[in-house]
């Protein structure tokens, strides 16, 4: 299994990554909770946990952009912390998962410039880092949660990510309430960080190697993860397996998307009694997730380690959800025209919705020397008055963790790294936007 570094952004997101940890997908000397409250902090994780906010008790009222200044002030106050836990040569890591929730503040706002902030050191010290951004997208029901889930998207434009979408509103076609379809989404976060981190994965005769696992999941864009049990069922035929794999992708957690992954991964633990149900020429797993039996990509993995048999997909280069993000986008435009004008500016952030930016991009721009903070400060009146609030404490009592004052759990996990633990200089020119 391929070791990767999770950060769980918002109160959401470290619900699910908890659930990952507790279900031994994640381990937990290798997880960070990111928030700006403590009071989302379980006592037993206060070592694993960032505050970014300077009052420990505030939050951000669901103001993402306050979050992204907290998040932005943060790194300036603590600049080795991220070159500490992630560019280790000694604890080496593959690559880096973001859980975050994009309908919140902490989650949403923290976690896209954390994401690029991660990417922007490995630019500057010219090393090759993976993102992958697991994002739980909300159940639609109020407008500023539209709002800022529309936003993250706009934010992601063009940027090397992969980004897994775990929707909790697809859970509610199945539970009674919201708190089962949490839970639910929960589990499924932690079946695609197992997937993306190749649990269960054994050498073989045709062999997936970990370099051409780690070419599917860096594949920027939008990502399918997925995988059939087939526990001890004996198939019939390929129409049986088929109509499981077909439904594997119809029912899938992520918001829908069109068929155009550039890279296939198919995994197959399957005993030989099965290997005659398989279509080994995946047709199907191929329309679903590429729209064509031609793809540019395909990788085939084929082992049987003795235990529970299944079939895992990953897909990778997807186009990002443009029909279900304008149906938000048209929600949240019908409860505009629904509410009388708010004297905070509720909606003056969003004017405008341009439907190519939501588009993958295919180019990424390096991002260049300079001030890399200078894309994050806000000064609208809704920000400022969240900083004017959280700023009422000392900056004294701020409980923020730095590497040097957090006990390792790992013996070398925290140890500096002399060669890429520089603080960079950064200058007040402006920096190459994204």
């Amino acid at each position: 299994m391929l070791k990767s570094f999770t950060f769980g952004c918002g109160q959401g997101a470290t619900k699910a990554m908890l659930c990952a940890i507790n279900t031994g997908v994640l381990d937990e000397d290798y997880c960070m909770i990111v928030n700006s409250t403590s009071k989302d902090i379980p006592e037993n994780y206060v070592d694993n946990a960032m505050i970014i906010s300077d009052d420990k008790d505030a939050g951000c009222g669901k103001i993402r952009e306050a979050a992204k200044t907290m998040m932005s002030n943060y790194l300036k106050s603590n600049p080795n912390i991220i070159t500490n836990l992630i560019f280790n040569e000694d604890n080496p890591i593959d690559f880096v998962n973001i859980i975050a929730t994009s309908e919140g503040a902490s989650g949403s706002g923290a976690s896209v410039v954390l994401a690029k902030y991660i990417k922007y050191l490995a630019d500057i010290n010219d090393l090759d880092i993976t993102v992958n951004i697991i994002l739980i997208t909300g159940f639609e029901s109020d407008t500023r949660g539209l709002q800022n889930t529309i936003n993250y998207f706009k934010d992601l434009n063009g940027a090397d990510y992969t980004i897994r979408i775990v929707s909790n509103k697809k859970y509610l076609e199945t539970c009674a309430t919201t708190f089962e379809a949490e839970e639910m989404a929960n589990n499924e976060v932690a079946s695609v960080l197992s997937i993306l981190g190749g649990s269960d994965i054994i050498s073989s005769d045709h062999n997936i190697d970990n370099t051409d696992h780690m070419r599917l999941i860096s594949n920027p864009g939008l990502i399918f993860t997925g995988d059939v049990n087939m526990k001890n069922k004996k198939y019939k035929n390929t129409d049986q397996l088929n109509k499981e794999l077909s439904d594997m992708v119809d029912y899938t957690s992520s918001l829908d998307f069109n068929p155009s992954a550039t890279m296939l991964g198919v995994y197959m633990n399957v005993s030989e009694d099965n290997m005659s149900a398989v279509d080994t020429s995946f047709s199907v797993i191929k329309k679903k997730l590429c729209g064509t039996d031609s793809v540019p990509e395909l990788f085939v993995h084929k082992q049987y380690n003795g235990r529970d048999q299944f079939i895992r997909v990953i897909a990778s280069g997807l186009d990002l959800p443009q029909a279900e993000l304008e149906i938000m986008y048209n929600k949240y435009e019908n409860n505009i025209c629904n509410t009388k004008s708010n004297a905070d500016g509720f909606f003056d952030s969003l004017s405008s919705m341009d439907s190519d930016m939501l588009s993958k991009k295919k180019s990424v721009k390096k991002v260049v020397a300079g001030d890399f903070f200078d894309e994050f400060d806000q000064n609208s009146e809704e920000v400022n008055k969240v900083m004017k609030r959280t700023t009422k404490t000392s900056k004294l009592s701020n409980n923020t963790i730095t590497t040097e004052e957090k006990p390792a759990k790992s013996s070398n996990l925290f140890k500096t790294n002399s060669k890429k633990d520089k603080v960079v200089d950064y200058s007040e020119d402006s920096i190459e936007k994204y």
